[in-house]
C-alpha cells in the first residue's frame, strides 16, 4: 500500500475538512488516522482513492495514515491544522467617507485559516458607488460619488475553502459646502463741501 497525496493539505482545528487521499492498495481499508486520531469518517472510493473527514485536533502538522490488512501506509506530506478562519474587523460600522474625496480607510484582514485568502462581496451586496474591494488584500478604495448609508456583507475564503462572512455598514457624506461669502455693505460715500 502506498500514499501519494491528500489534498487539501490543511484544515481547521475544529475538524470537518474533506480530504481526498490518493495512492494504491486501499482495498479493505481498516483505518484512516490524522496524527494517530481516527478520521471522523471515511469512504473507500476505489483501491486508489479514499475520502476522509479530518477529526478535530490542536493546531500543528500531523501525519496522515491508512491501515489495512496489508499494513500501514503513511503520507510524507503532513496535514496542517490551523486555527479557525476569522474575518477582521468582526462586524459593524466602518470608517465613513466623503463624496468626491479619495477613500482608503478600510482594509479587512484575517486570523487563522490557511493562506492565501480571497475577499469578496457576498451575493446581493454592493459597496458605495465609486468604491471597490481588492480581492487579494481586502482593501476598499476609490472615490465615492453618491452620499448615503450602505450595508453589505464581505466573505473571505482561504486556500482550503474554509470561508467566513460578516456584515458591515458605511456612511458616505456629502462634501461640505463652503460658508457663503458674507455680503458687504456698500461703501459709505462722504460728501465734502467746499466754500
Amino acid at each position: 500500500m502506498l500514499l501519494r497525496s491528500h489534498p487539501p493539505t490543511a484544515g481547521s482545528t475544529t475538524g470537518g475538512a474533506s480530504v481526498t487521499i490518493e495512492g494504491t492498495g486501499f482495498f479493505m481499508t481498516d483505518k484512516v488516522t490524522f496524527g494517530g486520531v481516527d478520521a471522523t469518517n471515511y469512504t473507500v472510493i476505489s483501491p486508489t482513492k479514499i475520502i476522509a473527514t479530518a477529526p478535530p485536533r490542536v493546531a500543528g502538522a500531523v501525519v496522515v495514515s491508512v491501515k489495512n490488512e496489508n499494513g500501514d501506509a503513511t503520507q510524507t506530506q503532513n496535514f496542517t491544522y490551523t486555527a479557525p478562519l476569522e474575518l477582521l474587523p468582526v462586524t459593524g460600522a466602518l470608517t465613513s467617507g466623503v463624496v468626491g474625496v479619495i477613500y482608503n480607510a478600510t482594509t479587512f484582514s484575517t486570523a487563522g485559516g490557511a493562506p492565501a485568502y480571497i475577499f469578496a462581496l457576498s451575493s446581493g451586496s454592493t459597496l458605495p458607488v465609486g468604491l471597490s474591494l481588492n480581492s487579494s488584500n481586502g482593501q476598499i478604495t476609490g472615490t465615492p460619488t453618491t452620499a448615503g448609508q450602505y450595508s453589505f456583507t464581505i466573505t473571505v475564503t482561504d486556500s482550503v475553502t474554509a470561508s467566513v462572512s460578516a456584515s458591515y455598514t458605511m456612511t458616505m457624506d456629502e462634501l461640505p459646502i463652503a460658508e457663503a461669502v458674507t455680503k458687504r455693505s456698500p461703501p459709505t460715500v462722504k460728501t465734502i463741501s467746499f466754500r
